[in-house]
């Protein structure tokens, strides 16, 4: 489950929306993912508060740079990324990562954008 902007809907825009929703369902398959871009175009959230109130129920992130917004590759946009992964790394988080790179600059060359994020994350996880 996912946390949206109030631009996208009015239910599930911070962790703790999502953290009640897992309560409440209860079920051991629904997990809760963080989306980097979202959290600072919300500005309601950060990666601390998604690792705070989803624990070991956050096992999926859209880790994405922004301006915010842009879903762009990691260290194009502005967002601290460099913390973000610093963040899940303290958690020793072994959920997944994944690039959602959505900006239209990426269309007619999507191969250079997963290399320029492979490099971000060679040079970050070294």
């Amino acid at each position: 489950m996912e946390a949206f902007t109030s631009f996208s809907t009015q239910v599930f825009n911070q962790a703790g929306h999502i953290a009640k929703m897992i309560e409440e369902v209860g079920s051991p398959y629904l997990k809760g993912l963080a989306d980097t871009d979202v959290m600072a175009t919300t500005g309601k959230d950060t990666i601390h508060d998604f690792i705070r109130e989803l624990g070991n129920d956050l096992n999926h992130v859209h880790f994405v740079d922004g301006n915010p917004g842009g879903h762009l590759v990691p260290g194009e946009g502005v967002l601290d990324m460099a913390e973000a992964l610093k963040a899940l790394n303290d958690i020793d988080y072994k959920g997944y990562l994944g690039l959602e790179l959505l900006d239209r600059r990426y269309i007619l060359d999507p191969e250079k954008a997963m290399r320029d994020s492979l490099t971000w994350f060679e040079e970050h996880l070294s």
